[in-house]
């Protein structure tokens, strides 16, 4: 079989490059796997006090794709990343990150 290489190709190969991978969902135990693995992570920067490395993983945590299905992973992200974004000193981000929280259902 022959890939035929047109003018639109490169274009087209050049456009999805540009893209990125598609997001893929991850299935519920991969999710739980996943997100227990980058929260070991986070407590670890917690007590080495690399906050903003944390906040990065928190990030990363709040982003997931399919993390909208696990309300309990959110709502958590959400308070940590405001009490990261206090520890850094960025008082807007940590208020806003708050009121996330609760407006997802924090409610410790």
């Amino acid at each position: 079989m022959r890939l035929a290489i047109g003018f639109r190709t490169p274009l087209l190969l050049a456009a999805l490059m540009l893209l990125g991978p598609a997001p893929t969902v991850v299935r519920a135990d991969d999710l739980d796997s996943l997100v227990g693995v980058k929260s070991a992570e986070v407590s670890r920067l917690w007590s080495e006090k690399d906050y903003a490395r944390a906040v990065t993983i928190l990030e990363e945590i709040r982003d997931l794709p399919g993390i909208e299905k696990s309300p309990w992973y959110v709502t958590n992200a959400s308070y940590n990343l405001a009490c990261g974004y206090a520890l850094l000193g960025r008082k807007e981000d940590a208020l806003a990150a708050l009121e996330r929280a609760v407006s997802e259902g924090h409610s410790d």
